[in-house]
């Protein structure tokens, strides 16, 4: 994602630990960070989700308005997504128009929630072929330590799963439900998806890297995963390969994880809050 300003020995530490099957935070390979997860986190926002995976923090925020139709679906709802990578997340980002690595995890992060049919989109269509409700979810990264594609997608879901269509629309103050009660957004839970990344490093595969992992890794591979684990997106980030067989088990992997976060979100969507506490023995200084 950054630069990689890691010294040589540095780089040699962490591939040492991991060539002993252990990593700089105490993890094993196929352990997430400590996930927090809050919903509501922006008021003025129709939806929204403050994450934090170990030391990254994302937020995102779900805007709901009326729009004119696309013209190729006027039957169905608009949908976009944007990233912007804050300056204050890392001193390697810079205000400015969206670097290229903002605009991958934008559409890394889109591809899951629109191909996954979360979003029933047939159902957002107020006036068919006139009117129809467009999504907009934007991602703010706060803080930067590994990993945004698995915290941005966690928390877009989050905030998805937990928007409203407002009773007023908020760019035209057109009055949409006359009962002035908001509705939650159309979605088909059973077809949330979220990513799951992992990186190779020499010969062994670690999930959910955290900075100093990602920027020694050969390459990265992101899976999209529904509940039921259909894989709906992948996307392969770095120089070096995956066999068939390193994809499978990863794949394997990133769907038994997958599950346990699923149910970590929709805890959150219910609560409003869900946090892991992390051990003491694995917090990191980045």
């Amino acid at each position: 994602m950054e630069d990689n300003p890691l010294s040589l020995i540095k780089k040699d530490f962490i591939r040492s630990l991991i060539k002993d099957g252990r990593r700089e935070d105490g993890r094993g390979f196929d352990d997430h960070r400590p996930l927090d997860i809050q919903v509501n986190y922006v008021s003025k926002a129709q939806g929204s989700a403050r994450v934090r995976l170990g030391n990254t923090q994302v937020v995102a925020g779900v805007k709901v308005q009326l729009e004119k139709p696309y013209p190729d679906t006027p039957n169905r709802g608009n949908f976009m997504t944007s990233a912007e990578l804050n300056p204050m997340a890392s001193p390697n980002f810079e205000p400015g128009p969206p670097r290229i690595e903002a605009i991958e995890l934008a559409r890394v992060t889109d591809r899951s929630l629109r191909e996954s049919g979360v979003i029933d989109f047939e159902a957002l269509a107020w006036k068919p072929g006139e009117n129809v409700w467009a999504v907009f979810v934007d991602l703010e990264i706060l803080d930067y330590d590994g990993n945004l594609f698995d915290a941005c997608s966690i928390a877009g879901l989050a905030a998805v799963l937990s928007a409203k269509l407002p009773a007023t629309d908020p760019k035209s103050k057109e009055v949409v439900f006359a009962d002035g009660k908001d509705r939650p957004l159309p979605v088909r839970v059973d077809n949330a998806t979220f990513s799951v990344t992992s990186v190779k490093i020499g010969n062994s595969i670690l999930v959910d890297p955290h900075l100093h992992e990602e920027l020694i890794c050969d390459t990265r591979l992101t899976i999209g995963l529904d509940p039921k684990g259909n894989m709906r997106a992948m996307q392969k980030g770095g120089y070096g390969s995956w066999t068939l067989d390193e994809v499978k088990e990863t794949r394997r992997k990133s769907q038994a994880l997958g599950l346990k976060v699923f149910e970590k979100i929709q805890k959150a969507v219910k609560t409003g809050h869900y946090k892991e506490e992390a051990p003491v023995a694995t917090i990191r200084q980045k």
